[in-house]
């Protein structure tokens, strides 16, 4: 029984006989992978109806060459050779779900991974409540957790636990105001809103021909 790269494992099982000293291996005599050692997440949902969705794939494993596979959505594109040290980055998906198989060849090694790019909806927006005392307002929205609120060019930030309908209030308001909601994207839309708090309307010319 001889052991060439001393590392527990017997040349006739040894798949990986020139390991290098002080590597964990597995019982092929490959280097030992750990379950977590690879990272994908999606760095960005996709806008309604727009392929612009991207995917980030990184690791802390150093020295080894990568085979990457993505498939999925109309998706089958191939990185080889891929040095891992800075992330890699894949952009231009679409709404869906991916697999992305991830190997090392000179190891032997594989592992598969599914990940599901979301698609982001637009938001909508309406007045729910006016108090013309107190001069503030409320407003329906839904479609986003996070939104922007623009009055009068003031800006405010709302946070929201889910993207279902929430109750947005605004105070201090003006006799005469100008309101813009925005989503966590551009993409998502924007709602504007002309929002007059005067307690007496005064329309004139009050003489007029036809309508």
């Amino acid at each position: 029984q001889k052991d060439s790269d001393g590392d527990g494992v017997m040349d006739r099982k040894d798949q990986w006989p020139d390991t290098a000293s002080g590597k964990t291996v597995n019982t092929n005599g490959c280097d030992l992978i750990p379950g977590n050692a690879i990272s994908l997440f999606t760095e960005s949902p996709t806008c309604p109806n727009t392929a612009n969705g991207s995917l980030n794939i990184s690791t802390a494993l150093m020295g080894y060459d990568f085979d990457i596979l993505l498939t999925g959505e109309n998706r089958n594109e191939s990185f080889t050779t891929i040095d891992l040290a800075e992330s890699l980055k894949i952009d231009d998906l679409s709404s869906g779900t991916y697999e992305i198989s991830i190997s090392i060849p000179a190891i032997h090694y594989e592992q598969t991974f599914g990940i599901t790019i979301n698609e982001i909806s637009n938001i909508s927006g309406k007045i729910k409540d006016i108090d013309t005392k107190s001069m503030s307002a409320k407003y329906t929205v839904s479609g986003s957790t996070d939104y922007t609120v623009d009055v009068n060019g003031i800006q405010k930030r709302f946070h929201f636990n889910s993207d279902e309908e929430n109750i947005i209030s605004i105070d201090n308001l003006q006799k005469q105001n100008s309101i813009s909601i925005a989503g966590k994207s551009n993409c998502q839309g924007l709602f504007t809103d002309i929002l007059l708090l005067q307690e007496e309307v005064h329309v004139f010319p009050t003489i007029t021909s036809g309508s």
